[in-house]
């Protein structure tokens, strides 16, 4: 439910909670007295609400007659302050003295629609909230306040029994070592109904695991950035399904790829194989570690891709592992086989079309603009080592815990 206190008619935090959480709404302005309070009270507690959002509105910017609050609307407030309450002040910070015993407070500087938008979006868990105090109030100091993590507004609790079940899982599957750490997340109806950390970054002691942890999506790229750009590409008119690979990239032209079908590529049915090791001709022979003829610990015009921390490969491998691509067996059409290959062509496609690399067509053309903050390539250049869980911890090959790198 939500009580709009200082108003009397919807206003855009009060749609927000009617449309997207579909809560009853009631409002008491400042005008209003006793007599009113008894049916908002009575219609609360028979309501039986998850959560109740208290929210004061039209707070008065100067402190004349406690900032336009009246003693009534505090009253009421001192009846409906339950546990599953949250108390939202939209105005002057000081105002909220009015409020020390709240469950939660949460305090919106100005009363104007961006401020009452953003308040709606934090409660339906779209940002982490990082706000502190502007001035001292209640036991809080200046600068004081709670970073929120994303799906933490009590809005949303994972305590309820019907989530006990998630938790098991979750926690069993640590304890058999399937993972150390994972982050669940449920929502329903497009709202977070759960979400919640579990474990560590590693198998021994390490650092928890947190809701705003940052996972490596592996595999799944090929589906969160590939697909996702060239089924863009499509309904823009620009990859034809039907077309075949030469027709995008030149450079495979006279190979046994060149009349490969982009349907047949995105189902994994045009007969490339699974994969190709090429790491394992860069290891030197005689020590099975990475060839320093290949390998160099720092960024250089000679070494410019990054394989991992204080690692770099030689610049003319790339060519040296196109060329293996095109040189690979081409097997069955028709039959399904599970292909890397199959993705790195496609990526090519995306790169050539939009004439951009595919990390950042992706971050401006789905990322961005769906607030997907943490989603992306190339995550440490972006955010510290810490908040990014291991990939894994490679033995056979770069000899290092991957944190960052892929």
């Amino acid at each position: 439910a939500y009580v709009g206190f200082g108003t009397t008619e919807l206003n855009s935090f009060g749609k927000r909670m009617k449309e997207d959480l579909g809560a009853d709404v009631f409002f008491f302005s400042y005008k209003d007295n006793v007599p009113k309070d008894g049916p908002i009270v009575k219609a609360i507690y028979e309501g039986k609400y998850d959560a109740v959002v208290l929210g004061f509105h039209n707070v008065n910017a100067g402190r004349s007659n406690n900032y336009g609050i009246s003693k009534d609307a505090i009253r009421l407030w001192n009846q409906l302050n339950a546990p599953n309450a949250i108390t939202m002040v939209f105005g002057n910070a000081l105002s909220m003295a009015n409020f020390c015993a709240a469950q939660t407070l949460v305090g919106c500087n100005e009363n104007d629609d961006i401020f009452q938008q953003t308040a709606a979006d934090w409660l339906e868990g779209q940002f982490v909230s990082e706000g502190t105090l502007p001035v001292r109030v209640c036991n809080f100091k200046y600068g004081e306040g709670l970073t929120m993590p994303l799906g933490q507004t009590t809005l949303f609790p994972i305590g309820d029994a019907k989530f006990k079940a998630i938790d098991s899982i979750a926690n069993d599957a640590i304890a058999q070592h399937a993972f150390p750490g994972c982050v669940v997340l449920a929502a329903k109806d497009g709202q977070m109904v759960y979400h919640k950390a579990f474990g560590q970054f590693q198998y021994e002691p390490s650092s928890p695991v947190k809701l705003e942890s940052i996972f490596d999506l592996a595999s799944v790229t090929k589906i969160s950035a590939t697909t996702v750009a060239i089924m863009k590409l499509y309904e823009e008119g620009k990859v034809g399904l039907n077309k075949k690979l030469v027709q995008y990239l030149p450079w495979v032209k006279g190979t046994n790829k060149a009349n490969l079908l982009i349907k047949d590529i995105l189902l994994h049915q045009a007969g490339l194989i699974p994969f190709i090791q090429f790491y394992k001709e860069t290891l030197d022979p005689t020590t099975g570690l990475p060839n320093p003829a290949i390998y160099a610990s720092s960024y250089s015009a000679q070494f410019p891709f990054k394989v991992a921390n204080n690692m770099y490969i030689r610049s003319d491998w790339q060519d040296t592992l196109r060329n293996r691509i095109l040189t690979s067996r081409i097997g069955a059409k028709n039959a399904y086989v599970y292909s890397d290959l199959d993705f790195i062509f496609l990526g090519n496609i995306v790169e050539a079309v939009t004439k951009m690399p595919l990390d950042k067509y992706v971050q401006d053309s789905f990322y961005a603009r769906m607030n997907m903050g943490t989603t992306g390539f190339h995550p440490l250049d972006r955010f510290p080592k810490e908040k990014i869980v291991p990939t894994e911890n490679d033995n056979f090959f770069r000899q290092q815990l991957l944190q960052g790198d892929v």
